[in-house]
């Protein structure tokens, strides 16, 4: 866990801070890092696949709706 909280506070997510990411509680670095690697597939209404990373929203949004248990 030290060495994925040191990763981000080294290199924090757009809309974050190294203060921030220091902050977090060990649940939090872990939906947050789920949120920036995982690459799974969405299926929208044409059948399409698309991924999280293709998404419009930068990381620190998903975050944001996270932590306001969206």
């Amino acid at each position: 866990m030290d060495e994925l909280r040191q990763k981000y506070i080294k290199n924090p997510p757009e809309g974050m801070t190294p203060k921030l990411v220091k902050d977090m509680t060990d649940s939090d670095l872990l939906d947050m890092h789920y949120f920036l690697t995982e690459d799974y597939d969405l299926d929208d209404d044409d059948g399409k696949k698309g991924s999280i990373s293709t998404c419009s929203k930068s990381p620190s949004v998903f975050y944001a709706l996270l932590r306001q248990n969206y």
